[in-house]
């Protein structure tokens, strides 16, 4: 949730399609990554997931908004994601985002 939050956040000033198209592809990478994997390292494995994601979608706006939105979305979901997302609430987590993505 709070993935999701930042993430919509940041690229709203972009545009309705590639923030919907982000939002999509967030929910969905971070609801594989913590289904298949329970452990300690779910934290970096989401904030890689998500910021390949997030670079590749931004990476047709202009290099300057691009740059800005990386970088704030790297670091609030790598707060948020270590923060939140443990091996004891990876289920629920997993759960919400599923919910959220549809």
């Amino acid at each position: 949730n709070h993935v999701s939050d930042v993430v919509s956040y940041y690229v709203s000033h972009v545009s309705d399609d590639v923030s919907s198209q982000v939002n999509s592809h967030v929910s969905s990478h971070v609801t594989d990554v913590v289904s298949d994997d329970g452990s300690s390292q779910v934290s970096s494995q989401v904030s890689s997931h998500v910021s390949d994601v997030v670079s590749y979608y931004v990476s047709h706006v202009s290099d300057d908004v691009s740059s800005q939105v990386n970088s704030h979305v790297s670091s609030h979901v790598t707060y948020d994601v270590s923060s939140y997302v443990t091996h004891d609430v990876s289920d629920v987590v997993s759960s919400k985002l599923v919910v959220m993505s549809l």
